[in-house]
């Protein structure tokens, strides 16, 4: 794959390392994907009708904070400043290091 993205002229410019585990509802069509994201935390993602995340969200709502409208890029950023734009290639697992693929 890297050597067909490169082939086109493409070069990555942003990584992104998460480790995610899916639920499904059981009983509903929602599905949850909890997210774990390097130097910042755990996110929630609920798929599903409005009227399923709603449900899920207020059965949740003891354990969810705040709703994070921004993509995980825009966060990361904003966590480390813009001071960094220049510095940031991405984010990854410390354990990660020697896992991450190379750029195209």
């Amino acid at each position: 794959m890297r050597q067909k993205i490169a082939a086109q002229g493409l070069v990555r410019t942003w990584f992104f390392e998460k480790r995610r585990a899916s639920f499904k509802w059981k009983d509903r069509g929602a599905l949850l994907h909890l997210d774990e994201i390097p130097e910042f935390g755990w996110f929630l993602e609920i798929e599903g009708t409005v009227d399923e995340i709603r449900r899920v969200a207020h059965f949740l709502r003891g354990a969810l904070g705040e709703q994070e409208e921004r993509n995980y890029k825009d966060v990361f950023l904003s966590l480390k400043g813009d001071a960094a734009l220049d510095q940031i290639q991405g984010a990854e697992f410390a354990s990660s290091r020697s896992r991450t693929p190379s750029a195209p």
